[in-house]
């Protein structure tokens, strides 16, 4: 469980490559009691009215301690006494049991508070959400009941599109829904009506499937379907498709040649993510299955039907992708092939620290499904070893917070060759080759962003990004960003040596990084600056803020 948990809190800042501004000031100290007070209201929407038990969140920049937290008031006010003079953030979060509120796009200005000051901040507006409602009906127009319904919508830091608004919504007993919580925009509503009797005997010729408004199978054939904050949008209506359903069968066999007797899996993947059905394998290793709708599949064994965590009978594995269009696929042959433990050699550059960094480890993951991963902590020999590896996986520090720490990545090698941002399927004979590099220093690019008059511009993004297109990838470690601090200065640690370019931008497009890469970095790479950085360089770059 503690591995786990260390996974989800500790991979996000890492594969994003943000690095934060070091502190001009000393960090507060929690045992000096302090003599400032912030305090605020949360209003609804763009009316005076205040927003009672809101979660309002006040953080130190950069975090040096855990956020404290405080609710709004009848009136929406709230305050935060005893501080001491630093610079803080506030977030808010609408209250817990309310449907009518979403998370304000607005970021609230970075507050530098002084000894002994009383700072009231500008209303924070928590906009009303929007809502979708209508009724789902089957192919003869006969209302849907226990039909489960869902919007799509684009979501920073997420190149797919993800679930928004309501998490749970099934239509009545007369084919009615209503997704609410919804953010203004585009979302894809989603009508799905499971059928449990998938790769049974019994499976029929045809089936409802997943119907995206107002009666399409595809993603790209649905019609979106624009949202206001506030507004309530009726009549959606969604008419379930019906398909011609298939057969899928094979064979799977070990390394060996002989009949597989391990996990075998049915993985389908959608728009959404994938999800897996286990599968009987019957006799010489011999499975089908029926009932299945066109659609991208896979064929899976052994390490890629698990978790992080090794599995007994996983020590072979598969991951055989296939179509299913307007025929039977027959004749499907997986053969599984046995997976690696990789021994990964961690080093340190100049030299390793007094003692093991807390809590340090490293992760594979398949790219660019994400459908297989594994993780390990370091060994007092300065190695981890990843059990039970399978098909071409990328490796990646854990490290936490990495300014906090230190350390940066300089590099993965296999023997000689950079692995760095290169997935790879190990073989045995590769079990003792891989090192891993950490330096504390690494290069290092900082410098002011100004805007059309010069004047320092504080709390805009930066982003650096390499010359080589082909590095534009979500998993590239070349691709790295930034902010300024209050006298616009940044500052970006960790630069392994080569040709970048930089440029700054406003910090509410940097979500295009996560969604929309290429096009972002295509759209910046004429007009950014230049820099090449050499192994442990600092360069100066001042910027001028692109709007």
């Amino acid at each position: 469980m503690a591995a786990a948990v260390l996974l989800v809190a500790l991979i996000a800042p890492l594969l994003s490559g943000a690095q934060q501004v070091p502190p001009r000031d000393a960090a507060p100290k929690a045992d000096v009691p302090g003599t400032a007070t912030i305090t605020g209201h949360v209003l609804a929407g763009e009316t005076d009215r205040g927003v009672s038990a809101a979660v309002v969140y006040l953080t130190t920049e950069p975090m040096t301690s855990d956020p404290q937290f405080a609710l709004t008031d009848r009136t929406g006010r709230f305050a935060f006494d005893k501080l001491l003079a630093a610079t803080y953030r506030i977030s808010v979060m609408p209250p817990e049991h309310s449907g009518r509120f979403v998370f304000s796009d607005d970021r609230v200005a970075p507050i530098d508070l002084g000894v002994a000051q009383t700072v009231e901040i500008p209303p924070v507006r928590l906009p009303f959400g929007a809502s979708v409602s209508g009724q789902v009906v089957d192919d003869r127009g006969e209302p849907m009941a226990n039909v489960e319904v869902y919007a799509f919508a684009e979501q920073p830091g997420n190149p797919q599109r993800e679930r928004v608004g309501s998490p749970f919504c099934r239509t009545d007993d007369l084919g009615r829904y209503r997704l609410f919580g919804l953010r203004a925009g585009n979302v894809l509503v989603v009508a799905t009506a499971e059928n449990s009797m998938l790769g049974s005997d019994s499976a029929p010729p045809a089936r409802l499937v997943r119907t995206y408004f107002p009666d399409a199978v595809t993603e790209s054939e649905a019609s979106p379907v624009t949202l206001r904050f506030g507004t309530d949008v009726e009549g959606i209506d969604i008419r379930m498709s019906r398909v011609r359903t298939f057969r899928v069968s094979g064979t799977v066999t070990d390394s060996r040649g002989m009949p597989y007797r391990g996990e075998l899996g049915f993985r389908r993947r959608t728009a959404d993510g994938s999800s897996t059905t286990s599968i009987p394998i019957k006799g010489e290793g011999s499975f089908e299955v029926t009932g299945v709708v066109p659609g991208s599949y896979a064929i899976v064994a052994g390490s890629f039907t698990g978790g992080p965590f090794e599995r007994e009978n996983a020590k072979e594995y598969a991951n055989l992708p296939f179509e299913v269009t307007d025929g039977d696929v027959e004749g499907l042959t997986v053969v599984t092939k046995p997976t690696v433990d990789l021994t990964v050699h961690v080093e340190f550059e100049p030299e390793p620290p007094s003692k093991m960094l807390p809590d340090f480890g490293i992760f594979a993951r398949s790219v660019p499904d994400g459908a297989f991963y594994r993780q390990a902590l370091i060994e007092n020999d300065s190695s981890v070893l990843l059990k039970q590896l399978g098909g071409p996986v990328l490796l990646r520090p854990i490290l936490g917070d990495p300014t906090r720490a230190g350390w940066f990545l300089k590099g993965i090698f296999l023997g000689t060759r950079d692995i760095t941002d290169t997935p790879v399927e190990f073989t045995s004979a590769d079990a003792k080759r891989v090192r891993l590099v950490l330096t504390n220093g690494g290069g290092t690019v900082a410098g002011t962003i100004s805007d059309e008059k010069g004047a320092p511009v504080r709390d805009q993004a930066v982003v650096l990004f390499p010359v080589d297109r082909s590095r534009w990838t979500m998993e590239s470690t070349g691709v790295l960003s930034g902010r300024s601090d209050k006298d616009g200065r940044y500052m970006i640690r960790g630069v392994r040596a080569g040709q970048y370019r930089i440029a700054a931008i406003d910090r509410a497009g940097l979500s295009r990084l996560y969604t929309d890469r290429a096009s972002l970095l295509e759209s910046l790479f004429d007009a950014a600056t230049p820099v090449t950085v050499g192994e442990d360089e600092q360069r100066q770059v001042d910027l001028r803020l692109v709007r």
